[in-house]
């Protein structure tokens, strides 16, 4: 069967030869688990509603765990052992402006 791409598009490239993992491997997560919420939404049933919620919720909580020990731990550990402080402000932009994205995809 094939993998549903849409609404929201896959990463490019979401896996490299030979290693295991990337930032567009967790993204590639990230979108499948998205594009699951809003292909099966219209089809959950009334008894599964709490379930369904449950599911989105968590899928929230990781983005969310995920941009914030980004930008708490992993961020300002690159910056102190480089020596350059707001070398990651741009990881951080991006992060507020995907939040925005998907408020304003997800906001009927």
């Amino acid at each position: 069967m094939p993998y549903v791409k849409l609404p929201f598009l896959l990463a490019s490239s979401a896996f490299h030869p030979g290693c295991r993992s990337s930032p567009k491997t967790v993204a590639y997560a990230f979108q499948r688990g998205l594009n699951s919420i809003y292909l099966q939404g219209p089809n959950i049933q009334a008894a599964d509603y709490a379930d369904f919620i449950g599911y989105g919720l968590c899928w929230h909580s990781v983005i969310d765990d995920h941009h914030t020990s980004e930008e708490e731990q992993f961020f300002p550990d690159i910056e102190a052992a480089v020596g350059e402080k707001g070398l990651m402000d741009g990881n951080v932009q991006q992060h507020s402006k995907q939040d925005n994205l998907l408020i304003k995809a997800l906001s009927c």
